[in-house]
């Protein structure tokens, strides 16, 4: 369907067991998509740096066989960013980006391992507000950008549709002027507020406005459910329920996006 692949949990940190992890996941998939062949080459994996340790961390992922190696298409790395106290100006934040990233240009070319950049939010005295390609407009010129940089694309774009809420963008508008340019999701929902990862339908985000960006983009990519916050403190009873639950949801989401 284009639609019929699905991660419900992605891990913060991939250092090790790669293919171990991805075996697990694929127990879960089966397990809740009887009958549907696993899709696992859609999978992306998120890496975590904090803006003091990113050219060293990135030099460590310089080399990406380990990724091609699991058929991963899309490495989501988070944009670099200061707190809200200190942040970045503008130019200066794009142009440390824009260096940064760069460093993977080369072996993702030579590995077909895509490099996607990701809406961001920064916390202030307990509030969200909107970081980092978290308007469509700011994120389009950091991926065409590193692309016109690298020569070829190389460079995508992770719509993270919870972050979206804190910055106040509709998703629909989102996908409408990111277009291709988005090539991977995280999917959760939150109460606007806190960036809680619930699972869909439990919060603020306007999934039908979702469904139409995605839509009318033609969007074809992994819908990737980042809920882990509706499993916390769930009854180990309930967990497959709950599991069950989500890919339900990713089955609705992929019937709308497809009607």
């Amino acid at each position: 369907t284009g639609h019929n692949r699905f991660i419900l949990f992605n891990e913060n940190h991939i250092a090790f067991g790669l293919s171990e992890r991805c075996a697990l996941h694929q127990k879960l998939f089966i397990e809740l998509f009887p009958g549907t062949e696993p899709g696992f080459h859609d999978i992306d994996v998120r890496v975590r740096t904090e803006p003091g340790q990113s050219n060293h961390i990135l030099r460590k992922f310089q080399n990406l066989d380990g990724f091609a190696h699991i058929e991963c298409e899309n490495l989501v790395i988070h944009p670099f960013y200061k707190k809200y106290e200190c942040a970045y100006l503008p130019n200066e934040q794009f142009e440390r980006n824009v260096e940064r990233y760069g460093i993977l240009a080369k072996t993702a070319k030579e590995t077909g391992v895509r490099i996607c950049l990701e809406n961001m939010f920064v916390t202030h005295n307990g509030r969200r507000y909107k970081g980092v390609c978290n308007n469509p407009m700011e994120a389009a010129q950091y991926v065409d950008a590193l692309n016109e940089q690298a020569g070829e694309k190389c460079f995508g774009f992770c719509f993270d549709v919870g972050h979206s809420v804190f910055a106040g963008y509709d998703p629909r508008e989102f996908f409408a002027y990111m277009g291709d340019r988005i090539t991977c999701t995280h999917l959760h929902d939150n109460n606007g507020v806190e960036d809680l990862h619930f699972a869909p339908f439990t919060g603020v985000v306007d999934w039908d406005r979702l469904g139409e960006g995605m839509r009318l983009t033609g969007y074809k990519g992994p819908l990737n459910f980042e809920t882990i916050g509706a499993m916390e403190d769930m009854p180990e009873e309930l967990q497959q329920v709950n599991l069950q639950y989500i890919a339900d949801c990713g089955r609705l989401l992929s019937a709308r996006v497809e009607a």
